[in-house]
């Protein structure tokens, strides 16, 4: 239970209303919170590289998978030459990603 990491953002123009704005930003927040996600689709892709590094098991929550998170969990198991394999496993609107990482360190 180490915390979360959730945000949520809409693109502005002059022709939409700050409410409605608002609103999506909003609900999509409240999308991934409903999920049960310690990370948004804006951090998730990012930790990929992180997870395969990594000593020791890694796993995160996530909402729906985007598909940079995919093709970093791809290029991660080419780059690893295999030593990486990720998988996800799905319990209803949430997705747990996980891996047992190369070990290396600093």
């Amino acid at each position: 239970e180490g915390g979360c990491r959730l945000g949520e953002a809409a693109l502005a123009d002059r022709n939409r209303d700050a409410g409605a704005l608002g609103r999506e930003a909003a609900d999509a927040l409240s999308r991934c919170l409903e999920a049960g996600a310690a990370v948004d689709k804006h951090l998730q892709d990012q930790l990929i590289v992180f997870m395969a590094l990594a000593a020791g098991e890694s796993a995160m929550a996530c909402g729906e998978l985007t598909l940079h998170t995919r093709t970093a969990m791809r290029v991660a198991e080419l780059v690893t030459r295999g030593a990486v394999q990720f998988s996800v496993e799905r319990d209803g609107p949430r997705h747990i990603v996980s891996c047992s990482g190369l070990g290396l360190g600093a």
